[in-house]
């Protein structure tokens, strides 16, 4: 496990996405829900970002446990306290989003029928099913919560057309297997699963992924197709039908492993990390100079899209955290300061940056790969053969690098990312798109998340005082960073303001944080002290 200074942990943590910027792209993300009809999918992955940003003692990828799971089963306070947790970040606000589009779309339900919602794809409405089962564990009045997630099972299991192996159809229609299914179904299965403690749903979560991976999986490069079989096909390698696919097999493992069911499915979580690395690892070598996948990520002829290129950072990030698979980091950090831009607490210097601003039309179409020879990767530790440890850059104090702050090219002053697909004609450059909206909530929820629990664990000793990153500032415990993090894994991040906060709790949810520029201010400067205090002691 790498060591990293307290300055390289400071120089992470103040890099681009100040919170004031997420809560923009977070507005814009409902926005963007009321300029057309209410499509499943786009409900379901904001839920999906709004647990990950403001609920991660709800989040699978950072609760302890599930109520109702293995992990909780032999003990009856334990259920008690993870179904409490649910409560009360619903009584604190914080679910407040996830369990009204619960509410709502109950509330559009045609009465006796099964799927969430009225669509023609049978895995769409199923992305809405983690939240159906959160929204019955707080208690909500008004629908039921419980009734409609079985009911929405019972359509994929019973109802859906499967292919002669027995992949469940992402149509209703047809038997025809898209990318984006993994992200939409298995997740669900998992979970219900997990809350039911019912360890076959587990396993055909697992077993669902493996079909479509046997028939969408391009062997040359180990990227996915994106539609197979059926009446038409799309065999391009998609970028956001490539993300789509990893983060779903990410939850899927996240789940296993808050639910307790490590153990007993090994080989599964051994499977999950290596499909994870062929979509890392093939994509990867393919991002372009300016910083972007394109649409179709082998394919110069298509358009740049910052929002599959955002839901590839951030399923980066998770597999740093779950399977310790630390490859890409570097490019992926790069890659995201590229969208979020550099705030006024940088210390990257803007004279070494690496990709150049989008200038529209490419010239030349060169991977980052190819041109490794002159990018600073400094915000984590990478060895270059011409320059030598890119960590030599920080070895300055911080204030003699800051930089004046340098706004995203690809995020407009008011929060919209471009340039992204059109969600709902994939091969078409759009004007806004909520999905890509929500895969910029999950990048920084994956980056915060990946800093706090993995690499960045510095004043460990007991006693000693612990310096936790969160993105935007540094907490200081008196317990410093432990392994597990706490049932809501985030060691005083409501503190951010105040930046060093003896004893910080750890369920603290990252709502409370106090995104005034004052405290921000205050708080990455002494969170800097935090931090090398944490070094020294």
């Amino acid at each position: 496990m790498r060591t990293l200074s307290p300055l390289l942990v400071y120089a992470l943590s103040a890099s681009a996405l100040s919170p004031a910027t997420v809560e923009l792209v977070k507005a814009r993300l409902k926005d963007a829900a009321k300029k057309r009809v209410r499509v499943s999918w786009e409900i379901g992955t904001r839920a999906q970002a709004l647990l990950e940003l403001e609920a991660p003692s709800v989040s699978v990828f950072t609760a302890s446990s599930i109520p109702g799971s293995p992990a909780v089963a032999s003990s009856p306070s334990l259920n008690s306290t993870t179904l409490n947790a649910a409560k009360l970040a619903f009584t604190n606000g914080q679910l407040d989003d996830v369990v009204g589009l619960s509410h709502e779309i109950l509330a559009n339900k045609q009465q006796g029928t099964l799927p969430l919602m009225k669509d023609g794809s049978s895995a769409d409405p199923a992305s809405n099913g983690v939240g159906m089962i959160i929204a019955n564990w707080t208690e909500a009045q008004g629908s039921d919560f419980a009734a409609a997630a079985s009911d929405q099972l019972t359509w994929l299991l019973e109802h859906v057309p499967r292919s002669s192996k027995g992949a469940i159809s992402h149509r209703n229609s047809e038997v025809q297997l898209w990318s984006d299914f993994i992200y939409m179904v298995p997740p669900f299965l998992a979970y219900y699963g997990a809350s039911t403690s019912n360890a076959s749903l587990v396993s055909e979560a697992h077993n669902q992924i493996k079909l479509y991976r046997d028939v969408l999986r391009d062997k040359p490069t180990g990227i996915w197709q994106h539609i197979r079989q059926g009446s038409f096909e799309d065999r391009g390698l998609w970028s956001t039908g490539n993300g789509w696919a990893a983060m779903g097999i990410m939850r899927v493992a996240a789940t296993i492993r808050a639910a307790g069911y490590s153990s007993q499915f090994k080989e599964e979580m051994n499977d999950f990390e290596t499909w994870t690395a062929e979509i890392l690892d093939g994509m990867w070598p393919l991002i372009t100079e300016e910083g972007l996948f394109y649409n179709y990520a082998n394919d110069p002829k298509t358009f740049l899209d910052a929002a599959g290129t955002a839901l590839m950072v951030a399923s980066t990030y998770r597999a740093a955290t779950m399977f310790n698979n630390t490859k890409h980091l570097d490019i992926a950090e790069k890659v995201y300061k590229v969208i979020g831009g550099t705030d006024s607490n940088s210390t990257s210097s803007s004279s070494t940056s690496s990709i150049p601003e989008p200038t529209g039309e490419t010239k030349r179409h060169r991977s980052i790969r190819q041109v490794h020879h002159r990018v600073q990767l400094s915000q984590l530790k990478h060895t270059n053969e011409n320059h030598g440890p890119i960590a030599r850059a920080n070895a300055r104090h911080p204030s003699e690098t800051r930089v004046s702050p340098r706004a995203s090219a690809h995020l407009t002053p008011d929060g919209w990312l471009n340039p992204v697909v059109d969600p709902h004609s994939f091969k078409k450059l759009g004007e806004h798109s909520a999905e890509g909206q929500a895969f910029v909530i999950m990048m920084y929820a994956s980056r915060n998340d990946y800093l706090v629990h993995s690499k960045l664990k510095i004043g460990a000793r007991p006693g000693g005082f612990g310096a936790n990153v969160v993105g935007f500032s540094m907490t200081g415990g008196n317990n410093g960073l432990n392994s597990t993090g706490g049932a809501g894994g985030l060691t005083g991040v409501g503190n951010a303001g105040a930046g060093l906060v003896s004893g910080g709790s750890a369920n603290e949810e990252r709502k409370n944080s106090d995104y005034k520029s004052a405290g921000f201010e205050v708080g990455t400067i002494i969170g800097a002290v935090g931090a090398v205090l944490a070094w020294i002691m």
